[in-house]
């Protein structure tokens, strides 16, 4: 069994600028109308790869949209506007790594490169480094290959090289994320990647037991990676990994319910009913235990 998908650290931000102050409404908008004069007085000739017409639509949607935006997808939507032209030099840059950013927006630990196979994760701070190597298959419940695609906008890019070789910043970005829907929360970023089962294991046996990540769950993680696999499809892998979770918490019911489950999915009535014993001892009064008595009797009864 080469690979595996797990659910990824939630990735806590570790590099940003020094806080900036919040503009009002009256203040962004009087920005965007300086940006849409100063265009059009001195800089017709951005207007090559998109049109005045296009651009100042683009300019009164967001003047209308201001007063019920956060500063972060004001910014996101200006450098929309902005990368409409098509001008590699000529944009607004929005990762807090590289070229002396302006806005204070922050950035994920890890270093994405796009391969022809994939997106992988080519570096990672020492606290991720389990992640080190492996291919984004989600971010959130977004497909990275539509991520890539809702993001590009926001980039001033010439072609498609260009963006293959800078748009992966953009990936780190929680506030274009979030400003794209991609995420619901700035606080953290969950991504599903895709890598070589003993690795991951030997990495996870090892994290689980240092107490760095001693306020990480672990084992519910690892069971949601589980049902991922086994909701794509992948139950021989979907198998492995419940297997693996109750190795690594043996005296943890849920482990084994779910464990119990996959079997019961694949016909392995006996091993079903073997690993639903073991989570009602383990919480013969709890809701675990209740669940697996419940779907045990199920079993004898059929």
């Amino acid at each position: 069994m080469k690979n595996i998908i797990l659910l990824a650290v939630c990735l806590f931000f570790i590099h940003s600028l020094s806080a900036q102050q919040s503009l009002t409404a009256a203040q962004w908008q009087e920005d965007l109308r300086f940006l849409q004069e100063k265009v059009h007085r001195e800089y017709k000739h951005l207007f090559y790869k998109t049109t005045k017409e296009h651009f100042d639509e683009a300019v009164e949607k967001l003047y209308k949209d201001i007063p019920n935006l956060e500063d972060h997808k004001i910014i996101t939507r200006l450098a929309e506007i902005v990368g409409s032209f098509g001008y590699g030099h000529t944009g607004i840059w929005l990762s807090a790594w590289r070229y002396g950013p302006v806005v204070n927006f922050h950035q994920l630990p890890l270093n994405f490169y796009w391969f022809k196979d994939g997106i992988y994760i080519q570096g990672a701070h020492k606290d991720y480094e389990q992640a080190l190597g492996a291919r984004v298959i989600k971010i959130e419940n977004t497909p990275v290959e539509e991520v890539l695609q809702a993001i590009k906008p926001t980039m001033s890019v010439e072609n498609d090289q260009f963006y293959k070789a800078h748009g992966m910043l953009y990936l780190g970005v929680p506030e274009v994320l979030h400003a794209k829907g991609i995420i619901e929360d700035m606080t953290s970023v969950k991504l599903i990647l895709e890598k070589e089962v003993d690795e991951i294991k030997n990495q996870l046996s090892g994290m689980a037991n240092n107490a760095v990540y001693r306020y990480y769950d672990f084992e519910n993680n690892i069971n949601e990676a589980a049902y991922f696999l086994a909701n794509q499809g992948e139950n021989q892998k979907a198998l492995a990994l419940f297997e693996f979770n109750t190795q690594l918490f043996p005296n943890a019911a849920n482990p084994w319910d779910s464990l119990a489950e996959m079997h019961l999915y694949l016909g392995n009535k006996e091993k079903a009913k073997e690993y639903y014993k073991k989570a009602i001892q383990l919480d013969p009064e709890g809701e675990v235990g209740k669940n697996a008595r419940s779907r045990l009797n199920t079993i004898k009864e059929k």
